[in-house]
């Protein structure tokens, strides 16, 4: 019959596998949140309400993708 000691490693590389993932979507988030602001800092489009309105929800919708 096997050891089972030797099994103990899975539950921990799984904990560490999901760490990992919760970092990526950490930096991920991040990473969106900062192109956002950029790109809204530096848009020419105050002169045109109606194309602000337009690029803050497909923002709006990058967001949601992003997080599915």
């Amino acid at each position: 019959m096997p050891d089972k000691s030797s099994f103990e490693i899975w539950p921990k590389l799984h904990e560490l596998a999901e760490d990992n993932v919760e970092q990526a979507r950490s930096a991920y988030g991040q990473l969106l949140n900062f192109m956002t602001k950029a790109l809204v800092a530096s848009s020419p489009l105050a002169p045109f309400p109606g194309l602000r309105t337009f690029q803050e929800r497909s923002i709006e919708f990058a967001h949601e993708n992003a997080e599915r």
